[in-house]
Order: C-alpha cells, then structure tokens, then sequence
C-alpha cells in the first residue's frame, strides 16, 4: 500500500513505491519510449507530430482542405501505371488538340521526341488536394528538357516529351550496356532506365518526412498535461470537441508555418527538434509530461518531484543529456557511487588502478556499505 505524507508547508507528498518493478503490473507498453528518453536519442524509432488547428477542425470533413496535403507524396505513389512510347507509337488525342490550341507556343512533336505515359489514381490526387496540371507545372520547372501535356483531370494522365537526339550509343560502354547496338536501344534505355525512375521518384506534393496522417476527435482542455494554457489560448477553444491530427513523421518547422495550424498547441515528440526551435526550457517541458505520462499510463502515481529532478539534471547544462554512463557527468561522484550507477567491475577496477578514496559522502555508497547515510538523522547526534 502507498502512503501520503503532509509536511509543515502543506504540500502532500506520495511515498515513492510503484508497480513497475513486480509482476502484477505490465509497463512494458512504455518501456521502448522511457529508454529513449533516458538516451536522449535524437532517432525516435515511431517519430510524430500531433497537430491542432485554430479553424476548420469542427469536422473530419472540414480538415480535408487543410490537411491533406500535408503527406510527403512522390509520383509513384499517386501512379496507377506508366509507359513509354517511341515517336512512331505515340497517337493524339482529343484533348491533345485542345492542349495545342491553348498553347499556341507549345512547338511540333518532332521525330526525336519520346513520350512517358503517367497514368494518376484520381481518388489520390484528390486526397492529396493536388491536380494533374500541379504536376506537370513542377516538372517542367524542374527539368528543362521536358515539356508536358495534362489530360482533363478525370482522365488524369500526363505525357511527358522529352527529346532524345543526343543520345546515341558513341563513346565508351560498360559491360552491362553492351546490349545496346544502336541509337533505338540507346534511346529506350534512356527513357526506361534513367528518366523514368528519376520522374516517378520525383517528390511532388506535401511536407518533407510526413508520410501519413491520423486524423482523431480530442477534447478540448484548458490545460496542456499539467501545464494551464494562457487565457488568450484557452479563449480560442470554443467547443468542448475538436478534430486534431497524429502524424507519421515530423517536421515542425515547416508545419507550423501551414495555415490555421495552432502553432500553441502543435508539438512533436521528438525531444531534439523541440529544443532547436522552442529552446532547453520547452525541451524540459515536454520531457516532464512524457515521463509523467509513461508513470501514469500503468496506473502507477509518483510524487512528480522525482520526475522535476529527473529532467532538470538532464537539461540544466542549457542541453539535452542522457541518463546513461555517456551522457550525464560521473567524474563529480565518488566511485562506489559510480559502480552503483553502470559498469560495476569497470568502475571498482579502474578506481583501484587510481587509488581513488571515496569519503562516503553519498546516498548511494552509504547503503552499500550498510553505513548511515548523511540525510535525516543521519546527520544529527543524540546528546547525552
């Protein structure tokens, strides 16, 4: 059974004994991100951000023109199919003509030029707020040699001509190109092999190392963890539900300057990115409510001093430090205190080789000795 205590200031403090150590209770569930947060890894194995909005989050439906183009997507992923024709297979279409027409500059399609097929998934480019006409604008501004004909966008294709005189087979080849005997097979190569993979991989729409999005219903709450938000903040949250969204991967800066994102709110769980943009305090802050939540999320209940204490040695030095041999200092502790720590017989030995004397000053060493430690009456002698 827990206890609580009340000392003369008032404050109620809980004995610090939990569940975590026995059988009875399972917190493997959070024990992945308790060791990433004591190594202070700047990986996250499942990066992601939560994302709040200061407008259009009353319903699912409403966050569509907001947020679907958040996701990072190539051409490949918004791609039913593609082909390659050479000049002599290449046919126009209806909506050919009518391309010709509206670009008057457009040019002839010449012998030399050699057509990509892309054919889109419609339903994706609207899940990704993007058009066949997007597309094409950002190829022709990236490659200059390439000129594009968008379909109407139900059809949702686009050919991409790219001319192809100057590839032919003179100079040297390597033993894997030998099979190309002419300018044909050069040519087909060409397309095939090099400007094929190099198009579809292109990244064409959404935010770089967001992969997907989750969106959820939240409530609101005038408090974020154990930390009030500013009335200024807390006055925005009209209704007592919203409509967030969990992320696959994170890149807060560049979500925060989306519009309507609550750039109060937003955060990502990732420790590093948090310090860079918001500074050693927010990193602190969010350390101190990830703990709690892993503490919490057994059903377990400690005094939140232990966790204060915790994050303020990992953060004090104005960076973030991980509670491990690398990571936080153990030069300023004597060294059975430091065998109590990690390393057991490294420490031991490399103290003896050093002649190192431990005063006994410590908690930690004082226990292993079976000695009084020098806290509480510890530190008092009984007169007679």
């Amino acid at each position: 059974d827990t206890t609580t205590f009340s000392i003369w200031n008032g404050l109620g403090i809980y004995d610090t004994f939990h569940s975590a150590g026995i059988t009875a209770k399972n917190v493997t569930l959070g024990f992945p991100r308790a060791r990433e947060l004591f190594n202070a890894t700047k990986s996250p194995s499942n990066p992601t951000c939560t994302i709040y909005f200061t407008r259009d989050n009353a319903a699912p439906e409403e966050l569509h023109k907001v947020v679907d183009k958040f996701p990072e997507a190539n051409i490949e992923d918004l791609l039913v199919t593609w082909q390659v024709f050479e000049p002599d297979e290449y046919q126009l279409e209806y909506w050919h003509t009518a391309w010709f027409k509206l670009k008057l500059d457009f040019g002839e399609i010449t012998e030399d030029d050699w057509c990509l097929r892309l054919q889109f998934d419609v339903g994706k480019l609207y899940e990704h707020d993007v058009t066949v006409q997007d597309i094409a604008t950002r190829l022709i501004g990236t490659y200059a040699d390439v000129r594009c004909i968008p379909s109407p966008l139900n059809l949702g294709i686009i050919d991409i001509l790219v001319c192809c005189v100057d590839i032919n087979i003179s100079g040297a080849r390597t033993n894997e190109l030998a099979e190309i005997t002419d300018d044909y097979k050069a040519r087909e190569f060409y397309m095939n092999k090099i400007v094929s993979p190099k198009v579809r991989g292109k990244v064409i729409c959404g935010i770089s190392g967001i992969t997907q999005i989750y969106r959820r219903k939240a409530k609101c709450d005038e408090s974020f963890g154990e930390f009030p938000l500013k009335p200024e903040i807390a006055n925005r949250l009209q209704t007592d539900e919203e409509w967030i969204v969990d992320t696959d991967g994170t890149n807060l800066a560049e979500i925060l300057t989306q519009p309507a994102v609550d750039s109060s709110r937003t955060l990502s769980n990732d420790m590093w990115e948090l310090s860079n943009i918001f500074g050693i305090e927010a990193a602190r802050a969010y350390l101190y409510l990830e703990f709690m939540n892993i503490v919490n999320s057994g059903g377990a209940t400690i005094n939140p001093v232990h966790i204060q204490v915790l994050v303020d040695k990992m953060t004090y030095t104005g960076s973030i430090r991980a509670i491990a041999r690398f990571g936080v200092e153990t030069s300023q502790y004597d060294p059975i205190a430091r065998a109590t720590f990690e390393e057991v017989m490294t420490q031991i030995q490399t103290s003896a080789m050093f002649s190192e004397k431990d005063n006994l000053n410590g908690i930690s060493s004082n226990i292993v000795l079976g000695t009084k430690i020098n806290a509480g009456t510890g530190r008092i002698e009984f007169q007679d």
